[in-house]
């Protein structure tokens, strides 16, 4: 297996490749985080967020990254 394609089964599972600014949504939504919330967690401005989530803006290609390593941090206090 290339080195690329490690990761590749468990994003192609978590439905987080070429996401659509519904499944972003979708995703923000299961993790129970805000717009505000995610766009803090990313660095962003809130307005971003919603950007790619009406699809006014492209989602950046490594987005999917930056989700798992959000949905699978061991201490999820942020999300309180």
């Amino acid at each position: 297996m290339h080195t690329d394609d490690v990761g590749r089964p468990l994003i192609e599972f978590l439905g987080l490749v070429d996401m659509a600014p519904e499944s972003l949504q979708e995703w923000r939504r299961r993790q129970g985080i805000s717009q505000g919330k995610l766009a803090t967690l990313l660095g962003v401005n809130v307005m971003t967020v919603s950007r790619w989530e009406r699809g006014v803006r492209e989602i950046p290609p490594f987005l999917h990254l930056a989700l798992l390593a959000i949905e699978f941090v061991p201490d999820r206090t942020w999300s309180a």
